[in-house]
């Protein structure tokens, strides 16, 4: 449920704003179309995801997405209260290489600007797997783009050996955390006015080697997210009551997670979500995003960050 580096735009006048950005992604799916989306907790709805052409650069616009995305915008367009409609180009299968040939091909087109963003890694400076790490021409993005949504979650998953927070805001033992993250961007040259604080609204499962040893690092096997890995919570509510789980809400990482039997599920929940936009808002940052839209049924964790974020 990661997304990779994406670029987004929105069809309408850039104006000077600082209004906070309370965003969520959402993906066409059966059981939550998009008119589902209460827009009352939302300012900014990110269309997850439209690929470029590898020879043209325009987007691709097939049958199917034509139709989804048609329905998204007109019908947010109609929602009361109003949001901002954005299209996000990329995902987890984007090319690196294809948006580099695209920006090395822009024009001036002197038509009114869009607003332009991007979804970047939890730090600017870290990587968690083998490979090389991120490289972001971090000064060229506070110049041009007008906010980045950091992705401050998957964090810890199947390639654990060990349970963990998926989207811990602080960790005792490391870096790997939301709060390191977001100020490496902002120590890099990112203003923080210009910082969206990624949440997840879907946790991460594991199974317990052993069912009487549950905390945070307990010996696990990660499951993959094809493999029901990845649960959204609506899914952990249910989870927690037909199974009596246990809930602990673990206040050294800021994070919430469930055990029943040898099923363990380390997730955000509300009260969670209300620490970290506190937390977002000493930083002085733009505001918060979801993944995704649809995860939240009754809105429980949505609205609360909503209240949650103090209007200054």
């Amino acid at each position: 449920m990661a997304i990779a580096t994406a670029i987004t735009t929105v069809r309408a006048t850039v104006t000077a704003s600082s209004s906070p950005i309370k965003g969520s992604y959402w993906f066409d799916q059966e059981t939550f179309p998009v008119s589902a989306i209460n827009t009352t907790y939302l300012t900014h709805i990110f269309y997850a995801f439209l690929l470029p052409s590898n020879t043209t650069y325009t987007l691709e616009i097939t049958a199917s997405n034509a139709t989804s995305l048609l329905k998204f915008t007109t019908t947010l367009r109609s929602k009361y209260p109003p949001v901002k409609t954005l299209v996000s180009i990329g995902g987890a299968a984007s090319d690196a290489a294809l948006f580099a040939r695209i920006a090395g091909n822009s024009e001036l087109t002197g038509r009114p600007p869009l607003l332009l963003t991007a979804a970047v890694y939890f730090a600017s400076d870290f990587i968690l797997a083998a490979g090389p790490a991120p490289s972001y021409p971090v000064i060229a993005m506070n110049k041009t783009l007008d906010f980045i949504n950091v992705m401050s979650y998957d964090l810890h998953g199947a390639w654990n050996n060990d349970t963990g927070a998926p989207a811990a805001l602080f960790d005792p033992k490391g870096n790997v955390n939301a709060v390191y993250g977001l100020r490496s961007w902002i120590r890099a040259g990112i203003c923080p006015k210009k910082v969206v604080m990624g949440l997840p609204l879907y946790g991460k499962k594991w199974t317990l080697l052993d069912p009487n040893v549950t905390e945070i690092g307990a010996a696990a096997i990660g499951i993959k997210p094809e493999s029901g890995g990845d649960v959204p919570y609506f899914q952990i509510e249910v989870f927690n009551k037909e199974s009596d789980a246990t809930v602990v809400y673990d206040p050294d990482t800021v994070s919430a997670y469930s055990y029943a039997g040898t099923s363990w599920v380390g997730y955000d929940d509300p009260m969670t979500v209300t620490v970290k936009i506190g937390f977002a808002q000493a930083l002085g940052l733009r505001g918060y995003f979801f993944w995704a839209a649809g995860f939240d049924r009754d809105w429980k964790i949505t609205e609360q960050a909503s209240k949650a974020w103090i209007i200054t």
